[in-house]
């Protein structure tokens, strides 16, 4: 396959625009990575609230041992604090875990529609046009890389060129297309047709 033009301007032209596409890609990545983190920092809020509920229930259940040796009502008062623990530190504890669950799993989300989105309208954009390139590029190197110039094959060629190529492509390589061609001076509008295939001028 032929990924590039080989006139130098065209050549240039391609590179260039293959780094673009590439460092925007780079670009989105690096903004998806950056909502990524910013949102994550919101965990920290659902995290407090997990904390203070684990340290809730760990400081019942902490008194509810020092109480339970106490005669009589030790036990009772020793079973409250478990249950009290249970339901106001593990409520909490529940509702920090499920919402940093939630932060991270937004996160995630918009990182991935940050990069998605943008990468997928670049590359729709760009890249059927840049493989219709490479097709032409890889065709117009089977069908002419290999002729001869000097042969009824550089008439051929010739003749297509000045039929079919625009004007200003033809006045780069020659004043007289037309007149080129009537008097079999085949040379500069092979030149011509190796130029708008993307191959190399003398080949």
């Amino acid at each position: 396959m032929r990924f590039y033009p080989a006139a130098p301007y065209r050549r240039a032209a391609t590179i260039g625009a293959d780094v673009v596409v590439v460092l925007l890609l780079v670009l989105f990545a690096a903004l998806a990575l950056a909502v990524n983190e910013a949102v994550s920092g919101l965990a920290e809020i659902p995290g407090s609230i997990e904390k203070v509920g684990t340290e809730t229930r760990g400081a019942l259940q902490d008194a509810a041992t020092d109480v339970a040796s106490l005669p009589i009502v030790g036990d009772s008062i020793a079973d409250a604090l478990r249950d009290a623990g249970t339901r106001a530190g593990g409520g909490a504890v529940e509702v920090g875990q499920n919402g940093r669950e939630q932060v991270e799993h937004t996160a995630n989300v918009l990182a991935f529609a940050v990069f998605l989105i943008p990468a997928l309208l670049l590359l729709v954009g760009y890249g059927p046009n840049r493989y219709a390139q490479i097709e032409r590029l890889t065709a117009a190197r089977k069908a002419m890389g290999g002729t001869s110039q000097t042969s009824e094959h550089a008439r051929t060629i010739a003749m297509r060129a000045a039929f079919s190529l625009p004007y200003t492509t033809l006045l780069r390589h020659t004043k007289d297309p037309f007149g080129d061609l009537e008097r079999g001076d085949y040379q500069a509008l092979v030149r011509a047709a190796r130029e708008e295939a993307g191959l190399p001028l003398d080949g």
